[in-house]
């Protein structure tokens, strides 16, 4: 599956990146991340690779 990928589950999950912190964290569950909410974690990884290039 592609990074950024809606998936077609209930909620629309999308596949993407994550911090190691948020894996270690306690009930970690890829419907946290879906159409509704994830455009602010998608901006701030955008600014981090702008950082970059």
């Amino acid at each position: 599956m592609a990074t950024y990928s809606i998936r077609p589950k209930e909620g629309a999950p999308i596949s993407m990146p994550v911090k190691w912190e948020e894996i270690y964290r306690d009930k970690l569950s890829s419907q946290e991340y879906n159409i509704f909410n994830s455009v602010e974690g998608i901006e701030t990884i955008y600014l981090f690779f702008l950082e970059v290039l």
